[in-house]
């Protein structure tokens, strides 16, 4: 097998198959601990507001993004996945940036 390089925004695998061999398909699989956002899945957005964890509502995503209105601002949020995923974090965002914690 030849080295893996790991760079900043490059990563290189090579596989020594000990022969010559004909590659018809390629498939990636990335490693994921299953927490973005998936089409079908049911979400609720939380802040933290008032000492407690308020919600801005559940929607089903149709897509890989989700949009809430009049979310507020200066607080950390909550993005919980009610059908799957088990890594949930806390969030804040800074100058446009999403920031875990």
């Amino acid at each position: 097998m030849a080295p893996i390089e790991l760079e900043e925004s490059n990563i290189s695998i090579g596989i020594d198959f000990g022969k010559p061999v004909i590659v018809d398909r390629i498939r990636c699989v990335p490693r994921s601990d299953d927490n973005g956002i998936c089409a079908g899945n049911e979400y609720e957005l939380m802040y933290w507001g008032n000492n407690r964890w308020e919600s801005l509502g559940r929607k089903i995503a149709v897509d890989r993004v989700l949009s809430y209105e009049s979310v507020p601002g200066n607080t950390i949020y909550w993005l919980k996945n009610h059908s799957r995923g088990i890594e949930e974090g806390v969030f804040t965002y800074k100058e446009g940036k999403q920031i875990w914690w």
